[in-house]
């Protein structure tokens, strides 16, 4: 009876770990397609980029010195 948990168990925990090799791969390759994306944004920037950081930001809010 015993030997007959123990091998439910094995076979539990090799699922477990089955679900866990599949969810990594998955997270891999998103990974991998993220930084693809990222690495042709540096080597071939576009105007969009280029105009976006020259935009001009609006000014942090002033806050009243306590000290002044």
């Amino acid at each position: 009876m015993r030997a007959l948990q123990e091998i439910a168990a094995s076979r539990a925990n090799q699922e477990r770990i089955q679900a866990d090799l599949v969810a990594s791969r998955e997270t891999n390759e998103e990974l991998r397609r993220s930084n693809e994306e990222l690495r042709r944004d540096l080597q071939n920037p576009t105007d969009e980029h280029e105009e976006e950081d020259q935009e001009p930001t609006t000014p942090p809010k002033e806050f009243p010195t306590p000290f002044s």
